[in-house]
Parts: structure tokens; C-alpha cells; sequence
């Protein structure tokens, strides 16, 4: 005659999957960011690259520090940055920006082209710089956006162009842009040039 099961095996048979997924359920979701990268399909030779602020970039005092955090990820991908003394290969158009909002984290749609003025006014990355609105009640939602522009210095003509961009809590570490800057020109850069016209979503941390 067939015995039942034991009380206790059979309790830990369903309690330990249980647990797995209490555990799962309690785990932090990781940041993520959309990376969008447009270029003409050729190859963009390494060489040497200054890089400059946009113009409504050109009087913050950020900026010094954010261009100082994005060449370590240019001398990773062969490229050499220099001062802007009009002598380098290549010219790198930074933007850097954050806005603040309350409600739930989304994903933005993305739109990018060569030369196309998808980043704001006049061209290619133009457009302000909205730094942190603090306070409010509510759920504060912190969208950190980073674009970068190569130009050719020759002609001015745009050879890559991309954007990073993701959406934070408040109380991230990311939600400050010192610590986000970073983070998303790892990944706007990563594996340069990157497939033109493609948005991805990618781990950013």
C-alpha cells in the first residue's frame, strides 16, 4: 500500500518556489536608458577631437565637468581629444540636460537624424538646458538626457550623431546629473558607431 508524502517534504516542495519568487519580487529595477545613434554608414576614422558645448551650454559652469567625464569614453574608441584650438580632426557638439516632472517613469519616443534637428532648435543638438526643479509632492520623476554631435571639421558636415536618455526616481543615485553623466556616455558611446537608426534599451548604472 502506497504511503502519502510527508507533511513536511511536501511543504517545502511548494514553499521554496514561493520564496524564489517573494525574492524576485523584492529585487530594485535596474536603470535603464534608450541609446539612439544616426551616422551616413561609413566608417569614422579615430582621430584627433575637441570637445565644445552647445551654445546654450556655453556659460554653465557644468559643463567643464561634463566634457571632462565624456573624452575618457572618446580615448576608449580611439579617439584623441585636444583643447579647441581650431586644429582638431574633429568637433564633438555636447548637450547635457535634465528635467524634472511628477508621475510614473515612461519611456519617451526618440527621434534622430543626421543634421535633421530632432535634438531642438536650429540643427542637429540645438535647443537648451533645463537643470533640476526641486520640491513638489508627489512622485518626481528625473529624465537625464545626454547628445552628442561629431562634426568634421573641414566642412562642418555631421558625421554621428546620438542620444541617451533615461527617466529616474528622485531618490536615485542617477537622478543627479554628476552621477548620470557618466553612466549614459558609457553607453552612448559603447560599441561606436552603433547601428544607425536603431533605438535600444540598455542597462545603465
Amino acid at each position: 500500500m502506497m504511503t502519502a508524502p510527508a507533511p513536511r517534504n511536501f511543504a517545502a516542495r511548494w514553499l521554496a518556489p514561493l520564496a524564489a519568487l517573494a525574492m524576485l519580487g523584492g529585487c530594485v529595477a535596474t536603470p535603464m536608458a534608450d541609446v539612439t545613434r544616426f551616422h551616413l554608414g561609413q566608417p569614422v576614422p579615430a582621430a584627433s577631437i575637441s570637445i565644445v558645448p552647445i551654445k546654450a551650454m556655453e556659460h554653465i559652469l557644468e559643463y567643464r565637468s561634463y566634457a571632462e567625464v565624456v573624452a575618457p569614453e572618446f580615448t576608449r574608441i580611439g579617439f584623441t581629444p585636444v583643447p579647441n584650438d581650431g586644429l582638431s580632426t574633429y568637433i564633438g557638439v555636447l548637450k547635457v540636460e535634465q528635467t524634472s516632472r511628477e508621475g510614473e517613469i515612461s519611456r519617451s519616443p526618440i527621434t534622430v537624424g543626421i543634421g535633421g534637428g530632432s535634438f531642438g532648435g536650429g540643427g542637429g543638438i540645438g535647443g537648451g538646458i533645463s537643470l533640476p526643479i526641486g520640491g513638489g509632492s508627489g512622485n518626481i520623476i528625473r529624465t537625464n538626457f545626454l547628445g552628442l554631435e561629431i562634426r568634421r571639421r573641414s566642412d562642418n558636415s555631421i558625421v554621428w550623431e546620438g542620444r541617451a536618455e533615461q527617466s529616474v526616481s528622485g531618490s536615485d543615485k542617477l537622478a543627479s546629473l554628476a552621477s548620470a553623466v557618466p553612466v549614459l556616455a558609457r553607453v552612448l558611446l559603447a560599441d561606436f558607431p552603433g547601428k544607425s537608426g536603431q533605438t535600444v534599451r540598455v542597462k545603465a548604472q
